[in-house]
């Protein structure tokens, strides 16, 4: 359903009609209490929209954001203040929360004891039907499960987040939750990952289909669809060896040339980007000038969007931080001071022609506020807790890749050697307009552009799976589309009783609280003719009601061949698409065999040949010296057994002989092995290389030891037996000198 009423530009905020993914969003938020993630890629418009909604919505909504400074750029409060959350780690362990839906008493007593909320926070919560949460990739999954449980149980209610329809806008691909390393460790026992989808809420919201994904596909910062495709691979971190070589291409050294001033500098820490921009600074000839800023009531240091006390020189290089309701500048843009008056700023800018222009800038004034409920007029409204009026801009000679996600820049020095965190490297890129206004300080290195696997894995699901479900939504959005303008029309009807409630109650204000009966008179036939058109737009709004209740029972009297015929087409359905995966997953393997084929088969083939053929060439050796060893102990195992048998065979009678020969041959193997296993130990430290020297004394030894035997023989033997001692020494070299 589109909204037809709904103005297309409204306080400087301009819808963009052709934005399918900004409608349908709006849409679902209006009519639906689902659950709504809204993401998209930087530059597609998440911050706008999330205004937009704050200005048309109906609902009683609340914009809260993880940040002091992502609440103040929503216009909202933090979700630590709102909730009354001290900053620390839960776990479904924990008494603040239990795992389950049911709330038990020692919960309960636990949170009223912990959070201590006054009566009028306990009727805002009660009264509430949306929450919107900004830059949702910076929560914490434990964080997401303590808000459902302070809901379920203030609003009693075991919905998900007591039944509030929870707005998630954000891009989990970007920065990611900051965590400690003591924290990690803690939420690593309860949960798979630290992201918001990995809360238990969130997990119990998209198992049971309660989830709507809305991923915006325009972008409107970058126009060159080159530069937009390049910041989509590092978004997923799929780069190409082309795109790193893109970037070194880009890379320029010297941060403070003259050719590189214009240029942003965005870095990863606040201590390099305090000394840039106190070095530039300082740098400056001209005399500063310090303007202090006007603080009311309570406003936080960190929420703070510039300096207290801001010390500005004709020259320096700033950067705005709000956006210009003439369009002559907005929150990123960067400018030159030309003056410096008493109260305000000259600063020369850059349209988007390229034109020089000079702009007078003026304070402006921040909030920071907090919600409540206002029981009189059934409405939330903002308490504003402090105010901060400072002049809209800062020091940005450089400024870290935090504090920029948001922004847009026409020309940006990365600084991005040392980063480390997931989605840092492609913040700070994307917040360039151009792929001609970017530069590069140092190589970014492959193992710098991170991208979260278990963010990958949520994203491509969610695609996939709200692909397919966008096909069902427009069957399904014509059948309740009747039903959907009836609530409309209450809406609007309801909306209408108000104003007409509002105009009546100024009629005190217009004639003054003189008297009652005064009062009664002057007004009595306005009084009337109100109360006749809120009797009238009741009863219309009873007849509308009734209608949609007879919608709601012809839907439930379906017939059972109707239902049967739906079941029956929505099995052809699942089989067709059950066919088309199949499909896809065939082409898929298809395309991976050809790209293994065409490009990484050859990077493999090279990798073997300079890496691992070394290796596999050294093991084998190794196999080759262990075979070697076996072989050779199982020579002697059979030598051993050989002379054994030949000698029983020759002494059968001389059985003193056989003995002495039998122990000189044990003593002469006995030395042998142990000879062999000091040459191996030799042989092991001296990586395979042989000790000449010892092999010859071993030999010599040997000749010796056969020297001996044949002494011994001659001793023994007769003349007679001349032959067989000659055998048997033919016999003792044969087998020794063989397996030497």
């Amino acid at each position: 359903m589109e909204n037809e009423n709904i103005p297309l530009e409204l306080e400087g905020l301009r819808l963009d009609a052709d934005n399918k993914e900004f409608n349908k969003a709006i849409d679902c938020i209006l009519n639906t209490d689902k659950t709504i993630y809204l993401t998209g890629k930087a530059g597609t418009g998440k911050t706008t929209f999330l205004k937009y909604l704050k200005k048309v919505t109906h609902k009683r909504m609340v914009v809260l954001a993880p940040t002091g400074v992502a609440a103040i750029n929503a216009s909202g409060e933090t979700i630590h203040s709102f909730f009354h959350i001290r900053p620390s780690v839960y776990i479904p362990e924990d008494p603040l929360r239990t795992a389950d839906s049911e709330l038990n008493e020692l919960s309960m007593k636990s949170i009223f004891k912990h959070l201590k909320y006054s009566k009028s926070k306990v009727e805002l919560i009660r009264n509430l039907e949306a929450i919107a949460i900004d830059e949702v990739s910076m929560v914490r999954c434990d964080i997401m499960d303590v808000i459902d449980k302070i809901l379920r149980l203030y609003r009693d209610s075991t919905k998900p987040f007591g039944g509030v329809q929870m707005i998630l806008v954000g891009d989990a691909y970007q920065l990611p939750p900051i965590v400690k390393k003591e924290e990690q460790e803690i939420l690593k026992s309860s949960y798979d990952g630290i992201f918001f989808f990995d809360s238990k809420v969130m997990e119990q919201i998209i198992n049971n289909n309660q989830l709507i994904y809305v991923e915006l596909q325009k972008v409107y910062r970058q126009n060159d669809s080159k530069f937009i495709e390049l910041l989509d691979r590092v978004r997923v971190n799929d780069m190409q060896d082309k795109d790193f070589a893109l970037f070194d291409s880009k890379i320029n050294k010297d941060k403070f040339t003259n050719e590189n001033k214009s240029h942003i500098i965005l870095t990863t820490t606040n201590v390099k980007v305090n000394y840039i921009n106190e070095k530039r600074l300082a740098a400056l000839p001209t005399q500063s000038k310090v303007y202090n800023a006007v603080v009311t009531g309570t406003f936080a240091e960190k929420e703070r969007p510039t300096d207290i006390a801001l010390e500005l020189k004709v020259g320096a290089q700033i950067i705005f931080i709000r956006n210009d309701k003439e369009n002559r500048y907005y929150n990123g843009k960067l400018g030159v001071v030309k003056h410096l008056g008493e109260k305000f700023l000259l600063i020369e800018t850059e349209t988007n022609n390229g034109e020089k222009i000079d702009v007078t800038v003026h304070p402006e004034t921040w909030k920071s506020v907090s919600y409540k409920w206002n029981k009189t007029e059934n409405v939330i409204e903002e308490e504003i807790l402090g105010t901060f009026m400072q002049l809209p801009v800062r020091l940005a000679w450089a400024i870290t890749v935090h504090k920029s996600q948001g922004m847009s820049f026409d020309r940006v020095m990365a600084d991005l050697g040392n980063s480390f965190e997931t989605g840092q490297v492609y913040v700070a890129l994307s917040r360039c307009r151009s792929l001609e206004g970017l530069l590069l300080s140092s190589k970014i290195k492959p193992q710098s552009i991170i991208a979260d696997p278990r963010v990958i894995e949520f994203s491509k699901n969610m695609s996939e799976y709200y692909a397919a479900e966008d096909v069902m939504l427009i069957n399904q959005t014509e059948k309740i589309d009747e039903k959907a303008k009836l609530y409309s029309e209450i809406i609007e009807l309801k909306k209408y009783i108000k104003e007409l409630e509002y105009f009546k109650s100024q009629q005190v204000e217009l004639y003054g609280y003189d008297t009652v009966s005064s009062l009664r008179r002057k007004n009595r036939i306005k009084e009337n003719e109100y109360q006749d058109e809120i009797a009238r737009l009741n009863v219309k709004n009873r007849e509308l009601k009734e209608k949609i209740k007879k919608l709601e029972n012809k839907e439930s009297e379906k017939t059972a061949a109707e239902l049967k015929k739906e079941a029956a087409a929505e099995k052809a359905r699942q089989k067709q698409e059950a066919a088309a995966e199949k499909a896809r997953k065939k082409q898929e393997e298809e395309n991976m065999r050809k790209e293994i084929e065409s490009n990484l088969r050859p990077r493999l083939e090279k990798e073997i040949e300079n890496r691992l053929r070394p290796q596999l060439t050294k093991k084998i050796e190794e196999e080759i010296s262990r075979e070697y060893e076996k072989k050779l102990e199982f020579a002697i195992i059979e030598a051993r057994c050989e002379l054994r048998n030949e000698i029983d065979q020759y002494y059968k009678e001389d059985v003193e002989l056989k003995d002495r020969h039998i122990d000189l041959l044990n003593s002469m193997v006995k030395r042998r092995d142990e000879q062999i296993t000091s040459m191996k130990e030799k042989e092991s430290e001296a990586k395979g290389k042989i000790n000449v020297v010892q092999e010859t004394a071993h030999h010599e030894e040997i000749q010796q030891g056969i020297s001996k035997q044949e002494t011994i023989l001659q001793e023994k033997s007769t003349v007679s037996d001349k032959d067989s001692r000659k055998k048997i020494v033919s016999f003792f070299k044969r087998i020794f000198g063989k397996n030497r």
